[in-house]
C-alpha cells in the first residue's frame, strides 16, 4: 500500500499498488493559522505501523491561505501509472498552491529512504479509507502556533539611581518644611501685648 502519515504519526493505506485507479483525499489542516502543509508518503502493508513502512517522499505546499484548522481543502490525487510510477499531487485551492512528484516502484525496491525525524503533533482521529476522504495532513513542518493571548511586550521600565531617589526625597521633605513654617507664621499672628498694672483709686 502506498499511504500518507497522519498528524497523530499513523500510517494512512490509500492506493494499492495492485490498483491501476486513481484515488483522490481531501486533506485538511491540524493548526489555526498554517500557513505551510506537507504530506508525507509512505510505503507498507494495509495495517502497519508507521516504524514498519518505508519512507518515499513529501508534498509541501508553502504559502497557502491562513485560515483555522479544519477550514481549508487540500486535494491529493495519486495513482500508479502503466509504467509503475507512482504519481502524487497536492493542491489547495484558494491559494492556487500546488506540488507534484512522481516515482518509479522500480526505483523504490532497489532504494531505502529514510524519514527525517520530526516532532509529531497532538493525536488526531482518523476515518476508514474510502474512494473520497477526508483526514488531517501530517504537521511537521507547520507554522507554531501564535498564542491565544500573545501580546506585545511592553518595555521594562528604565532602572533608576538610588542617589537620584534620595535628592527627590530631600527635595521633597524640604518643600515640605517650608510649607509647615509659613503656616505657623501665618497662625500665630501678633502678639498680644502684656497688661499694665493699673492701680484703682479715688481721683
Amino acid at each position: 500500500m502506498i499511504g500518507i502519515k497522519l498528524a497523530n504519526g499513523e500510517f494512512y493505506p490509500v492506493l494499492n499498488e495492485d490498483d491501476r485507479r486513481a484515488r483522490k483525499m481531501v486533506l485538511t489542516t491540524v493548526r489555526d493559522d498554517q500557513n505551510n502543509v506537507q504530506i508525507d508518503l509512505f510505503r507498507g502493508k494495509a495495517h502497519a505501523r508507521l516504524s514498519e513502512t518505508e519512507y518515499i517522499a513529501s508534498l509541501v505546499l508553502e504559502n497557502v491561505r491562513t485560515a483555522p484548522r479544519g477550514e481549508l481543502d487540500i486535494e491529493l490525487n495519486m495513482n500508479i501509472d502503466a509504467h509503475d510510477n507512482l504519481n502524487a499531487s497536492a493542491y489547495e485551492s484558494s491559494s492556487g498552491e500546488r506540488q507534484s512528484l512522481s516515482v518509479s516502484l522500480e526505483y523504490l525496491e532497489s532504494s531505502m529512504f529514510e524519514f527525517p525525524e520530526l516532532d509529531v503533533n497532538e493525536p488526531e482521529a482518523s476515518s476508514a479509507p474510502g474512494e473520497a476522504e477526508r483526514a488531517e495532513a501530517s504537521g511537521e513542518l507547520f507554522e507554531e502556533e501564535p498564542a491565544e493571548d500573545d501580546e506585545p511586550a511592553e518595555p521594562p521600565a528604565p532602572a533608576r539611581s538610588p542617589l537620584l531617589l534620595a535628592g527627590f526625597l530631600l527635595v521633597g521633605l524640604g518643600i515640605v518644611a517650608v510649607l509647615l513654617y509659613l503656616v505657623f507664621i501665618l497662625l500665630k499672628g501678633d502678639p498680644v501685648p502684656a497688661l499694665k498694672a493699673v492701680q484703682l483709686g479715688r481721683p
